[in-house]
């Protein structure tokens, strides 16, 4: 019996420590339990976990979340956590710590278990540190300070400011060259010597070595060891000595170091080394297949950490890219086939993130579906003799089930779902007869609605015709018809053909001895036919007319959806043809690319014709290409790689046009490649003498080339190379190889991306013998490589507005023109060579001036200028200038000022300077003195901004021209802004 009691007591004290922690595991506090809010978490990285007072349960962190009296916080390997205090004072709390929030009166307080601290104090605002069992008061202005504590050893140190100390029987003042030793129950104040720069304090270096080299700094820059250790304590620590800047090796991981000498030491700087690894991939992945409805494909990595990340994909060629903050992102498959995917971190700290694997997976579009084709009947009549009772066989072309709307001629609608291709209607009136049909898949999807069909009951139960009438469908305007009739042996027959039931309007009459008649039909329309018999006893027997209605086929209705295609693109080349500016400006290709495509239509019985449309966009916008053809087989001519969407339509043989089918893929693959260009010799050549050690191959690079091939030989006829080695570059170094003093032979060779080649000249340079000077000694010293200019040829139009003044004196009176010309425009471009530069333009300037008369001057002019190398960016050039100038010269006539044109050649002495800044800026001026029909002086500078495809100019300009006629003279002061681009 006492037994049984105490099982009841223990049970029911069982009972009472699960409702317990049930409530305390599952319900939420509310703050009256827990107290009020001390501040809240601004920022957590991966693992970070809380746990309030009175809780049995440790609860994810996240960021907002707000935090209460005895709040524990513990973060994680890889892990940290940012806290905001209601009072202003803040905790930035790194990995591997955990810590208790609480209050102390009115002071913010802190229990650090252990881990790695960094707090920054208002003025107004203290707090207490408790470790070890100890309170320390910390008070200071705007002061940012460090505390560590690990196995009861710890620090606190000043990273910015001043602070008091309070605690452990002291009072002390801390600042930058003083920290706080805590060693269990020993405390004592150290000065701290050195203060470290790298890496800075929680720094996260990312690497893909292993192990990775660290540079280590400190100030002051004096000689001292490095103690490195993966334990705050700097337990097993490793060492470096030397000056600051020296290097070691680590793996990656967590490590805290401190630098030290005779002189002092400095506080412990924590900092982690991640080895970059690919992103983790979710879905889909290689080899799988992914059906999707509305052309979005999900693609999903792992994205614990909450990073960027750069997406990539592509579909084909072509290669898509987007930045994307998640671990997912929806992108838009055009069509169905190979999808390829990666994605890598994007953060401008991670420079070297690396790319995932590319993840090749099928991609199945389910289309929507297809709107119906070919509805019969269509525009067709029907007559019925008897009461109205006529079934109409419909019929269609669907490969899914069918939804059928009829409207019958008294307005009604008839609706039927239907899974075959055909449905018999019983048609009980006369009247016209409207139907459509859309197709229904799967997943509840429609197509849109067809076309409205119709079809026409004629009521001819009144009409007393007991042969009744024949309809006659043609399907060429020049099709024959057969009539036939029943005819006695030896009888002859004569066939007649009439508009009228009378016979009056006899179309054809035909004599035969059989009983057939094949004859045109010369329109469409009614007829009446009749046979007459001529008996071989002279007989006549005369046949009932009949009715017959010869009509065309039913219009073409919209064929059926094209299907998706791929067609391969093939190369057209067609050659320019030769011009006089070919003398002056040589062309820098004499074959210009074309490309084309065959592609294949259906066969259609009906069709005569096609007409064939191609748009670059889906929605059907934007129109590439429409033609009509003949043939089922037609050539796209200048097409080009892409995606396109076509569709085409049929023209029968009355020149009826269906409607468009709906629009398919079309993806015109491959690239069109111009040949290479011939590498064009730099430096060193004839025979040049090169040090080994400076010993730099260059040459002109072209856009046209993929890559090159150099070659050094002996011999001019490179039977035997000493160097082969194949780059993307337009320069190599031979430093290394250690050519022994001689003459050497060099060539080039260019391949575009279809291997096609071509070889540049032969070269020559010899290597000098190296001048014996004494070794000496020195610490290696990383010399910044110097950026070169690669000159261009180059192509710009600017709009020139100026500030024009003309004077002109005559018969003792003068005059003077001022005024704006806004429309002033200059085409010009330079092309370099190695020791000089071709350049050419074209400035036209107009406006008004007085009433009726304008004003203008324009000049076509070629310079070609000598040019030396100042430095190694910066071409100045002197030379010659020829072309032809014409202008508005003015004299007074009739008490009127009148113009005249001056035209005539222009021929003087050009200069001409470029001077390139950086890769994004540079400046080019010229100066121009000309004779001629019109003297000119002229001067003037434009900066360049290079931006990736093209350049922005900007500059001025000052002009003096002179007129024999009235002795004039012209002044224009020009501003240029406009667009270029290199070649």
């Amino acid at each position: 019996m006492m037994s049984r009691r105490i099982d009841q007591i223990l049970v029911a004290l069982g009972a009472m420590l699960i409702l317990i922690s049930s409530y305390q595991l599952f319900f939420q506090k509310s703050e009256s339990e827990e107290g009020l809010a001390l501040g809240r978490l601004t920022s957590t990285m991966s693992v970070v976990k809380t746990k309030r007072a009175l809780s049995l349960d440790w609860r994810d962190a996240n960021s907002g979340n707000e935090l209460t009296e005895n709040q524990l916080i513990y973060t994680d390997n890889n892990s940290s956590a940012e806290v905001e205090f209601t009072q202003g004072s803040s905790l930035a709390i790194g990995e591997n710590s955990l810590v208790k929030l609480k209050t102390a009166g009115k002071e913010q307080s802190m229990d650090l278990e252990k881990g790695f601290i960094r707090a920054k104090i208002d003025e107004d605002q203290p707090i207490i540190v408790q470790m070890n069992g100890e309170n320390y008061l910390v008070s200071g202005k705007d002061a940012d300070i460090q505390i560590n504590l690990q196995d009861e050893k710890g620090e606190i140190g000043v990273l910015k400011g001043e602070v008091k100390v309070e605690g452990a029987g002291m009072n002390t003042n801390l600042n930058t060259e003083t920290a706080l030793s805590i060693d269990g129950e020993r405390v004592s104040k150290k000065a701290i010597y050195f203060r470290t720069t790298a890496p800075g304090q929680g720094e996260v270096q990312y690497s893909v070595l292993n192990p990775t080299s660290v540079r280590f700094n400190w100030e002051p820059q004096e000689e001292a060891k490095v103690l490195v250790s993966k334990s705050q304590t700097l337990k097993n620590a490793q060492e470096f000595s030397g000056l600051s800047g020296i290097q070691g090796e680590l793996s990656p991981g967590l490590y805290y170091f401190r630098v030290e000498s005779e002189k002092g030491l400095s506080l412990i700087t924590p900092f982690r080394i991640i080895q970059e690894t690919q992103p983790k991939l979710l879905r889909p992945l290689n080899g799988e297949e992914v059906s999707v409805l509305d052309n979005s494909v999900l693609l999903q990595w792992k994205n614990d950490e909450r990073l960027n990340f750069e997406l990539q994909w592509k579909m084909g060629e072509e290669v898509k890219s987007q930045k994307v903050s998640s671990g997912s992102a929806l992108i838009r498959a055009s069509h169905s086939g190979a999808l390829e995917w990666r994605v890598k971190i994007d953060s401008d700290k991670r420079p070297e993130a690396l790319w995932s694997d590319w993840q090749k997976v099928q991609v199945n579009l389910i289309p929507l579906p297809a709107v119906p084709t070919d509805l019969a009947p269509h525009e067709v009549e029907f007559q019925t003799y008897d009461k109205p009772n006529e079934k109409i066989d419909l019929s269609w072309k669907s490969s899914l089930p069918v939804e059928l709307e009829i409207l019958d001629p008294s307005g009604k609608t008839f609706t039927k779902n239907i899974a075959e291709n055909n449905f018999e209607w019983v048609a009980n009136s006369g009247g016209i007869y409207k139907w459509r049909l859309r197709s229904m898949d799967n997943h509840l999807r429609a197509s849109d609605w067809s076309e409205w069909k119709t079809f026409v009951l004629e009521d001819l139960s009144q009409v007393k015709n007991t042969e009744g009438i024949q309809r006659i469908q043609l399907k060429k305007p020049d099709q024959s018809v057969t009539f036939s009739w029943k005819t006695a042996e030896g009888s002859t027959s004569v066939f007649e053909l009439a508009k009228d039931a009378q016979f009056k309007q006899i179309v054809k009459r035909i004599e035969a001895n059989q009983d057939t008649a094949k004859i045109s039909i010369p329109e469409v329309g009614a007829y009446y036919w009749r046979s007459r018999e001529i008996l071989a006893d002279g007989t006549l027997n005369v046949s009932e007319p009949k009715r017959v209605i010869i009509e065309p086929v039913p219009a073409p209705t919209k064929p059926e959806k094209l299907p998706d295609l791929e067609v391969p693109l093939e190369e057209l080349p067609t050659t320019s043809s030769f011009s006089f500016w070919d003398l002056i400006i040589p062309s820098a290709h004499a074959d210009e690319l074309k490309g084309m495509a065959k592609i294949e239509l259906p066969t259609k019985e009906e069709a005569k014709s096609f007409i064939i449309r191609i748009y670059k966009d889906e929605s059907l916008s934007e129109l590439v290409y429409e033609a009509k053809s003949t043939d089922k087989t037609f050539i796209w001519k200048a097409a080009t790689p892409g995606t396109y969407y076509w569709q085409y339509a049929i023209v029968d043989f009355w020149e009826r046009q269906s409607l468009f089918s709906d629009p398919a893929v079309l993806t015109i693959t491959g690239e069109l490649v111009a040949d290479p260009v011939q590498p064009k010799l730099v430096s060193p050549i004839r025979a040049q003498e090169v040090k080994p050690e400076d010993l730099i191959l260059r040459w002109r690079d072209s856009e046209e080339n993929d890559h090159y091939r150099v070659e050094v030989s002996r011999d001019n006829k490179f039977e035997k190379l000493l160097v082969k080695k194949e780059t993307k570059k337009s320069e190599i170094n031979l430093s290394d190889y250690n050519l022994s003093p001689q003459l050497f032979y060099w060539r080039v060779t260019a391949f575009n991306k279809k291997k096609k080649e071509i070889m540049s000249n032969t070269g020559r340079f010899i290597v000098r013998e190296e001048e014996n000077i004494p070794e000496m000694k020195a610490s290696p010293v990383t010399t910044p490589v110097e950026w070169t200019k690669k000159w261009k040829t180059r192509l710009s139009l600017a709009w020139n507005p100026s500030m024009d003044s003309y004077k002109f004196s005559q018969n003792g009176e003068d005059g003077k023109i001022d005024g704006n010309a806004l429309m002033g425009v200059t085409l010009s471009g330079s092309k370099f060579f190695e020791r000089g530069v071709l350049s050419g333009e074209v400035l036209r300037q107009t406006g008004k001036v007085f009433e009726g008369e304008s004003y203008l001057f324009q000049r076509l002019l070629f310079d070609y200028v000598y040019t030396w190398n100042l430095s190694r960016n910066h071409r100045f050039g002197i030379g010659l200038a020829l072309g032809q100038s014409s202008g508005q010269a003015y004299e007074i006539q009739d008490d009127g000022v009148k113009a005249k044109s001056v035209s005539g050649l222009s021929y003087g002495v050009s200069i001409r300077d470029f001077v390139s800044f950086s890769e994004k800026w540079e400046m080019q001026s010229k100066l121009f003195y000309l004779t001629g029909e019109i003297t000119q002086l002229e001067v003037g500078a434009d900066f360049l901004r290079h931006m990736k495809n093209y350049y922005v100019l900007g500059g001025v300009g000052y002009a003096s021209r002179s007129y024999s006629i009235s002795s004039g003279e012209q002044t224009s002061l020009k501003v240029s802004l406009g667009l270029g681009k290199e070649f």
